[in-house]
């Protein structure tokens, strides 16, 4: 009986292995890193900038003028406020990433104590840290094992809210004269356009699989979740998007 129940713990480790591998060459051919995501960032915040200031064509006004807050800044940041208010959805997916990626980094912190504790203890004469059970030693390098590929998954969802606030925020203010052209529907890129729906529907997406990747204690339920998730076609549009403009 116990050589059954080695064999079906082995064998189910190894699927559950293989399936990480797979996952991890998926999340790795969509290419989205921090770089990616930097530039986008700093794209949303050069975005969302005040309209110039008004030319001095008049030497005495010079200074006047230059240092004036403008009724075309005060119409452009009440214009940012509205165009800000409808990320709802984007900006909850951030902030669970942000609590998700915190947890995960705690974790690895807290193993990596657990064990560098564990190993100084049992050089010791004297150690009085408790060891690490063998239990736990095997959850931290299960942790360790996935921590690329929690990363990996949380860059790409993250990825995915950037470009639907960039899409609500940015595009729709267009050029320096403020005339967008640019309709509520789609999200203009490099070779094309996305529409609304299917952005929208990644960010649904994102939300629903980080809250269950981020919380459940079953890994293959993590790794199904997160298989289904790749898979999804707004998932894949969104991820082909090399740049917005």
């Amino acid at each position: 009986m116990r050589t059954t129940d080695a064999t079906s713990a082995a064998a189910a480790a190894s699927s559950s292995g293989t399936k990480q591998a797979r996952l991890s060459i998926a999340l790795a051919s969509l290419g989205k890193d921090m770089g990616q995501l930097t530039m986008l960032q700093h794209r949303i915040l050069t975005g969302i900038r005040l309209p110039p200031r008004p030319r001095n064509d008049h030497p005495s006004s010079s200074a006047f003028s230059s240092s004036r807050w403008t009724h075309d800044h005060v119409f452009h940041e009440h214009q940012t406020n509205i165009y800000a208010s409808t990320c709802g959805a984007s900006q909850t997916l951030l902030n669970e990433l942000t609590t998700a990626i915190t947890s995960v980094q705690n974790e690895l912190v807290t193993g990596l104590g657990e064990l560098d504790s564990s190993s100084s203890s049992s050089s010791s004469r004297n150690g009085n840290v408790r060891s690490v059970s063998t239990r736990r030693r095997r959850q931290i390098r299960r942790l360790f094992g996935t921590a690329r590929l929690t990363f990996d998954f949380y860059t790409l969802a993250t990825f995915v809210a950037l470009v639907d606030v960039h899409r609500r925020v940015v595009a729709v203010e267009g050029g320096d004269d403020g005339e967008s052209g640019v309709e509520w529907n789609v999200t203009p890129v490099e070779g094309g356009t996305v529409s609304e729906a299917v952005v929208s529907q990644a960010v649904k997406r994102s939300r629903m699989v980080v809250s269950t990747f981020s919380t459940t204690s079953n890994m293959d339920r993590g790794f199904k979740a997160l298989e289904e998730y790749i898979a999804g076609k707004s998932i894949k549009v969104v991820a082909e998007i090399k740049d917005v403009t």
